[in-house]
């Protein structure tokens, strides 16, 4: 997937593995983002699963970080499960 979205990242996306992250200033560069994505992965034969996508949320969890309106923080669920560790 990564290869498939490579000319895409830095352009508003991000993809790790299978998860991507798409945002956007306001919600016409959101929507431009989001539909460039969908026809690079339709061209392809690619689909979603449905199930499995959110759209038009204002906060994420993503790679152990909580990423939302207000900026980037660490996911404190992540950090209380590093320092458990024994």
């Amino acid at each position: 997937m990564e290869d498939i979205l490579a000319e895409l990242q830095g352009a508003n996306v991000v993809c790790h593995m299978d998860d991507i992250l798409i945002w956007g200033k306001d919600k016409q560069e959101h929507e431009k983002t989001l539909k460039m994505v969908i026809e690079k992965l339709r061209a392809v034969g690619m689909t979603l699963n449905r199930e499995k996508c959110v759209f038009k949320i204002s906060e994420v969890r993503f790679l152990g970080h909580i990423i939302s309106t207000d900026g980037i923080s660490l996911d404190p669920e992540q950090v209380t499960a590093i320092l458990q560790m024994e």
